[in-house]
């Protein structure tokens, strides 16, 4: 219970708070989560896409080297290192 209390205390900056300076601290706290978690997953996605584009891109120009030089050998290679089976 001390623990509780005393991180109470330094969240709302009082020693005594009382009930509607803690809810009001909680919420506080609560969108400042929800907002880090928000911006969290929209870089996330925007990284994912970006290296999806990459191995996309990768996977076209190995195809265009396939198409070019008929070396399925080479190709499938190319292509084990640029997929991920997971």
């Amino acid at each position: 219970m001390e623990g509780w209390n005393s991180k109470l205390n330094k969240l709302t900056g009082k020693r005594e708070p009382n009930v509607h300076l803690v809810v009001q601290t909680l919420k506080k706290k609560a969108e400042k989560n929800i907002t880090f978690v928000e911006s969290e997953t929209i870089r996330r996605t925007s990284n994912e896409m970006e290296e999806n584009e990459k191995r996309l891109k990768r996977i076209r120009n190995i195809i265009f080297e396939f198409e070019r030089n008929k070396n399925i050998g080479k190709c499938l290679k190319a292509l084990g290192f640029v997929t991920k089976f997971e």
